[in-house]
């Protein structure tokens, strides 16, 4: 963590191979839950909370918790994070025990935005994608000179059979990088209702 609307800075620093003062002048390691302590999320955060107030750093804190008791405080909780230029919040049952991987009891609350690109190119996949298509290649349709990938949201059929260079599509999105680009892209749908050409 680095400050809110810090993500590409962020990024940038977990990137570079060699020990540099980012580390330690601009980035902390924010604690959200304890593993391996026994007990229910509450007992477990507030074991974190207790460890830090005896051991107290610059470079660490446990994330801050809020109780919410219904959809209309989430969504008034996400307008204030969303003002505050953070992407969203994550909801957690307070009773639930520790467990690995996606589950019921964690969720991820945000809003999103769409809007439409043009299919400039096809690349192939890797791995299990390995022999059809990895990502899409994609062109603003406001700006053409911001040129970017999807490879998130892309169904088996579309991998198997993907739109056509020239498709418009819709994908959604969660704010722009400063180059412009669209953060964490995802596809949507073919904009059959539309053509475009350039």
């Amino acid at each position: 963590w680095s400050g809110r609307n810090t993500f590409h800075k962020t990024v940038s620093i977990v990137k570079t191979q060699q020990a540099h003062t980012g580390w330690t002048e601009h980035v902390k390691f924010a604690i959200f839950d304890v593993p391996h302590a026994p007990g229910v999320f509450t007992y477990r955060i507030q074991k974190a909370q207790d460890w830090f107030a005896n051991h107290p750093t610059k470079y660490a804190f446990v994330i801050s918790q809020k109780r919410i008791k219904d959809e209309s405080e989430i969504r008034a909780e996400l307008r204030k994070i969303e003002n505050l230029k953070g992407e969203g919040l994550i909801v957690r049952n307070p009773d639930a025990l520790y467990l690995t991987g996606r589950n019921a009891d964690i969720l991820k609350v945000k809003n999103f935005f769409d809007m439409e690109a043009m299919v400039v190119g096809h690349n192939p996949g890797q791995g299990k994608h390995a022999g059809r298509l990895g990502s899409l290649s994609v062109a603003l349709e406001d700006d053409a000179t911001i040129t970017f990938k999807i490879g998130s949201g892309l169904s088996d059929a579309l991998r198997d059979n993907p739109p056509a260079i020239g498709t418009l599509i819709t994908f959604k999105y969660y704010g722009f990088y400063p180059s412009g680009i669209p953060k964490f892209p995802s596809f949507l749908r073919v904009r059959s209702d539309r053509s475009l050409s350039r």
